[in-house]
């Protein structure tokens, strides 16, 4: 059997294929993210690519579901094509990676100096420029995390590293976004700034990619890594900033628990200890703690990308036209982000449709969608439309109930290792963008929370970028903050916990 080159001409890198396979299957099992809704029976035509060299004629599904423009610029459908022979692509059809910037028009300006505060999650990474004198902030911004092109989860992406040695460009691909991201945001303010200072924070695994540090110690058990446990300072010039200024990594915790769980306990440095507490960061990576006077006990999950809108046949992150609330009354009622036509479904609005729906019976207990309100493509319409209409799958349902099982499981095994049930807990803290517009009850509804008063529910936000802001404007409190933590933290590990794992499988329903 012949084996054939898959040139991936944008991020320059090949992959070896034998002939005749799906080029769909190929691109998925060599850790590139390709969407695949329909399962590769070319219903859907969201698993894009664009041909360089040689180009194939349509098919017909391709003729149906594209446009004129896309097939005359080479765009094709991979389940629709098997490597015959070497092959040049581009993936940059794949994604939105567009900035997007909110520029704060009071802002008080007392100074030209910048600090800069970065959450890099594994799906999205949003930005905060600081006045540092004033300490009101000046623009924030937001894009996708360009290495979703190597997978949802960092597993995948350690996997790339680990077999193709793609560290260093995993770095760049990373400073490069930042560097963007940031010349932007400065594009938008009416004089030039000097940056001062960068606190970047993120999870562990991201961290490591980000500074291409060896990943291989947190690819296999014990999931413990060497580095990044004391505070990290380098100068910005050595990953390629023109300008020169501090970039400072505060201490991570340890396992997948990073530098970003980090910021949120100092964010929430005057709520710790005082009363019975708990708090989750609602993230790809889902990292979780509570507390009372004597200490404060944490742990992470693998939640999954879903409730950031990957994996999701139609998910998309919290920006106009994104599906943010639901409610069925007779007829399905919809409201979006910037009240524009709906494109997709956030997180939010995920936990929405799928409580609407249990209420009325439009999906069963285990997860399975009545057939009543089911077609062919074992999916239910949400919004009607000639040229783009958005619907949920069985597989989508899937990919929430494997994320909702895996924190309400974290957070039962937490509790109970801290002897600190959930009933008791008067402050719970909601961290993360997709946490700060959840309906609660909602999300009590779906099993993502558990069933305590709703009022003891607050709702933070980006409680990691507001960290490290707090670190930005005082570092030293920061560090010393964390020092004087450490002896009363204790860190649950979850990878072979027998409990967890028994727990996982029954909060999978709903």
């Amino acid at each position: 059997m012949n084996n054939y080159t898959i040139t991936i001409v944008n991020y320059k890198i090949d992959i070896t294929s034998p002939s005749k396979v799906s080029l769909l299957n190929i691109l998925n099992r060599s850790g590139m993210n390709i969407p695949s809704y329909c399962a590769g029976r070319g219903v859907c035509g969201k698993c894009k690519v664009r041909f360089i060299d040689p180009i194939p004629t349509p098919t017909k599904a391709e003729e149906k579901l594209l446009s004129n423009k896309e097939i005359q610029n080479g765009i094709r459908l991979a389940c629709q094509h098997f490597v015959n022979s070497n092959i040049s692509l581009e993936l940059s059809e794949k994604f939105d990676f567009d900035i997007f910037i909110k520029v704060n028009q009071n802002h008080r300006r007392k100074s030209n100096t910048l600090g800069i505060a970065i959450d890099l999650g594994t799906t999205t990474i949003y930005m905060r420029a600081i006045d540092l004198e004033s300490r009101d902030w000046l623009f924030e911004a937001m894009s996708l995390n360009p290495l979703i092109m190597f997978g949802a989860d960092v597993v995948s992406r350690m996997t790339w590293i680990i077999e193709k040695n793609k560290g260093a460009f995993f770095s760049r691909q990373l400073f490069g976004k930042i560097s963007s991201i940031l010349v932007s945001g400065i594009s938008k303010l009416n004089y030039r700034p000097q940056i001062r200072k960068m606190v970047i924070v993120g999870n562990n695994p991201m961290m490591h990619l980000l500074l291409n540090l060896d990943i291989s110690k947190l690819a296999f058990a014990p999931y413990e890594s060497p580095y990044l446990h004391k505070p990290t300072r380098f100068d910005s010039k050595k990953y390629g900033f023109d300008e020169n200024f501090e970039i400072f990594i505060p201490p991570s915790i340890g396992g997948f628990i990073g530098s970003d769980f980090s910021a949120v306990l100092y964010f929430l440095e005057d709520s710790l200890f005082h009363k019975r507490g708990a708090v989750i960061d609602l993230g790809t990576n889902g990292e979780m703690g509570i507390w009372n006077k004597n200490g404060v006990f944490v742990t992470s999950t693998a939640a999954g990308p879903a409730f950031e809108g990957m994996k999701i046949a139609h998910g998309m992150v919290a920006i106009d036209g994104a599906i943010e609330s639901f409610k069925i009354n007779n007829t399905f009622h919809i409201k979006t982000v910037g009240n524009t036509k709906p494109k997709g479904i956030c997180g939010s609005g995920l936990i929405d449709i799928l409580s609407e729906f249990l209420k009325n019976n439009f999906i069963h207990k285990n997860g399975r969608i009545n057939s009543k309100f089911s077609d062919e493509n074992d999916r239910i319409l949400i919004f009607d439309d000639p040229t783009d209409p958005i619907y949920l799958y069985q597989k989508d349902i899937r990919e929430i109930q494997l994320s909702k099982a895996a924190i309400s499981a974290a957070l039962r095994v937490l509790s109970e290792e801290s002897g600190i049930t959930l009933d008791n807990i008067e402050d719970f803290f909601l961290a993360g963008n997709f946490g700060n517009t959840m309906n609660i009850e909602n999300a009590v509804t779906v099993g993502l929370l558990p069933k305590i008063k709703k009022e003891r529910f607050k709702l933070i936000g980006n409680a990691a970028l507001k960290g490290a802001v707090k670190f930005c404007l005082d570092e030293r409190s920061g560090i010393d903050f964390l020092k004087n933590i450490d002896e009363r933290l204790k860190h649950v590990r979850l990878e072979n916990d027998e409990k967890f794992i028994e727990t996982f499988v029954e909060m999978m329903k709903f």
